[in-house]
């Protein structure tokens, strides 16, 4: 009996969630089409159900105290047949037959229950179906909203631009209303067009006549400037030819100085002159030193700068920077032939001693390594002075290796042509 209560509350539950749903429904989104009626006639449907629940809760409520009474009745009168027994068998029977009574109404009440229940599944399942038709119907009618929402927002927009179209074109019509012109205004325009052209006309010949003028001076001035070009070119060619006249007189004037200082003249330009020097004291000897001598600007006398030679210059950078700062060609020229003269015969000289002995010339410092003994071990630093071999003489500075009185014993040392050569 407990399960049979149960059912009933649960069916009752869910009645009333349906209820809930289909008046959503209805009050949430109802199709104009016609389905309005259907939702009503399930609503209806559902309070029908209900109140038949609540008839059968009372009949079932009904039952149970009438059974709850008979079963109390019952033990009751078993008591008082145990402790007084003061009841008769006759109204026992009785008594029996209400209890079986009550049963068989409790019974029926429990089958009408049962069909009641299944009617209600029943039901329950139509009106679920019917429910998830709602749904369904609910989501097409929100997607037709959103559709009409689109197209009345595309509706909207259409009307904003037809009404900015209309008033473009009222704008339009007044200016054309304003711009009009009457036939009379017309002839009037035309003619003050005609004044005009006319007096175009006439600026047009007034123009060309002053064109016609213009054109007889730009030729009279063409001219002018071409003679006045060639005046120019003429002028030109003069003064560049009495520039060119002055510069050889100049460059002829610089080369006769040149050569009246004893120099012999290889090549010259404007700031620089190339010089030749041989030995004068032995015209057999065919070794020539070319100097060439860089000048400054300046006059009389002209400035040297620097002295570049075919070969070192150290044996003459003395006369060089004597030069720099007296500009005396003519000594320095005198000079320097004295000293190549020196420097061609010490150059003699010590291929001379290259061939007979291992020896090392610095020319520059005029000093002479020259090594003796059987593998070199005596080494021998000569000191070359200047002018040597005309003038002057070469003297040992240092020797390493043996004492310098057994070096002197040498017979290689002993050779006539060294000593004649370094006084020994």
């Amino acid at each position: 009996m407990n399960d049979v209560e149960k059912n009933l509350h649960l069916q009752d539950v869910k009645i009333d969630c349906i209820e809930r749903v289909l008046k959503d429904t209805n009050t949430g989104a109802l199709d104009p089409t016609g389905n309005q009626h259907e939702v009503i006639h399930n609503v209806d449907k559902m309070c029908q159900v209900k109140a038949y629940i609540g008839t059968l809760k009372h009949a079932w409520a009904l039952s149970e105290a009438a059974i709850w009474f008979a079963n109390g009745v019952e033990q009751e009168s078993l008591a008082d047949d145990v402790e007084e027994n003061w009841l008769s068998c006759e109204h026992q029977v009785q008594e029996k037959e209400l209890m079986n009574k009550g049963r068989k109404e409790a019974e029926k009440v429990k089958n009408d229950i049962e069909d009641v229940q299944e009617e209600l599944e029943e039901h329950a399942e139509e009106i679920q179906t019917a429910d998830e038709a709602i749904r369904e119907q609910k989501v097409q009618i929100q997607n037709r909203l959103s559709v009409v929402k689109e197209k009345m927002e595309k509706l909207k927009k259409l009307q904003e631009r037809k009404e900015l179209l209309e008033s473009q074109k009222r704008e339009h019509a007044s200016a054309c209303g304003t711009a009009s012109y009457t036939k009379e205004h017309l002839t009037e325009k035309l003619e003050q067009t005609t004044g005009a052209r006319e007096q175009c006309s006439a600026a047009v010949d007034s123009l060309s006549e002053h064109t016609t003028l213009l054109e007889s001076e730009r030729d009279a001035g063409q001219k002018a400037l071409t003679k006045l070009e060639e005046m120019l070119s003429t002028s030109n060619a003069e003064q560049e030819k009495s520039l060119n006249s002055s510069e050889q007189e100049r460059m002829d004037s610089f080369y006769n100085f040149v050569t009246s200082c004893g120099l012999r003249v290889v090549n010259f330009a404007e700031n620089w002159i190339e010089i030749e020097i041989s030995d004068i004291y032995d015209s057999q000897d065919v070794s020539t030193l070319l100097l060439t001598v860089h000048f400054g600007e300046g006059d009389d006398p002209v400035p040297v700068e620097d002295v570049t030679a075919n070969c070192s210059t150290s044996f003459i950078k003395d006369l060089i920077d004597h030069l720099k700062s007296t500009h005396e060609l003519k000594v320095f020229n005198f000079e320097v032939q004295k000293r190549f003269h020196n420097h061609v015969k010490l150059l003699k000289e010590m291929k001379l001693l290259q061939k007979r002995f291992a020896i090392d010339w610095n020319e520059d410092e005029l000093v002479v390594r020259l090594m003796l003994g059987k593998a070199g071990q005596i080494v021998c630093n000569l000191k070359v002075e200047n002018e040597y071999p005309t003038n002057g003489d070469a003297s040992v500075e240092e020797i390493h290796g043996a004492d310098p009185a057994i070096i002197f014993q040498d017979s290689l040392v002993s050779d006539s042509h060294v000593s004649g050569a370094y006084g020994y």
